[in-house]
């Protein structure tokens, strides 16, 4: 992969993210990487990020963690330009997994990283959820996210990042001010799905779970009837 630099990062005591063409720093080794714009402030605060499976949802807020580490502990960060105000800490609840030995189901680990969450963050705080509400039913799950996303954006405020399948959500936009719909993009070549991992306002239309699901291999009689 071609080498990409990497620059001295701004701190300063606010609340805003400003990287310029951000890069996960181990991915960016992969050929056809693409870098992306994160951007928060006060007015967007909240980051609602929808689009499909494999488009780079979970990419971008690996990347905006990552960036934070590194540029509060001096380091130097893979991006075009970075300025950002410091997180007291952060936050992620991404991922899949169950605690057997404690009987614990993966809906359950969930529910206590959540739980966690909620307790602990502050307005200075840098929150990642991915996918949340997945692991039960799906009125329950989307129940939770939007009950959840409402507490985040009304009570702790703080920078967030939320990845989901839950399109429902997207309508909290023309209800909570600091809340900003973007989407991973997505486009159709020859009737194929292509994926272009680049970030663009507003929501995405669709999850393309079963183009995904193709993809993937599903038999097509299966696709065809899905």
């Amino acid at each position: 992969a071609r080498k990409r630099n990497w620059i001295k990062p701004t701190m300063s005591g606010g609340e805003s993210i400003d990287i310029k063409q951000s890069r996960h720093p181990v991915l960016e080794q992969n050929h056809g990487f693409v870098a992306n714009d994160i951007i928060m402030d006060k007015k967007n605060r909240f980051l609602l990020i929808t689009g499909p499976n494999m488009g780079g949802k979970s990419t971008y807020l690996r990347s905006a963690a990552l960036i934070s580490i590194l540029a509060q502990s001096g380091s130097y960060v893979p991006a075009e330009s970075a300025k950002l105000g410091l997180v007291d800490r952060i936050f992620t609840r991404v991922g899949a997994s169950d605690d057997l030995k404690r009987g614990r189901s993966t809906f359950m680990m969930e529910m206590i990283e959540v739980a966690h969450i909620l307790r602990k963050a502050t307005n200075k705080s840098l929150v990642l959820l991915d996918e949340i509400g997945r692991g039960t039913s799906t009125f329950d799950g989307l129940s939770i996210a939007w009950s959840v996303t409402e507490d985040i954006c009304n009570r702790v405020q703080c920078r967030t990042l939320f990845a989901t399948h839950y399109h429902q959500l997207v309508g909290l936009e023309n209800d909570i001010d600091i809340l900003k719909n973007i989407h991973v993009q997505v486009s159709h070549v020859d009737g194929k799905l292509k994926f272009l991992h680049t970030i663009a306002d507003g929501p995405c239309d669709d999850s393309y779970g079963i183009q995904v699901a193709a993809l993937a291999g599903l038999p097509r009689s299966v696709v065809e009837r899905a």
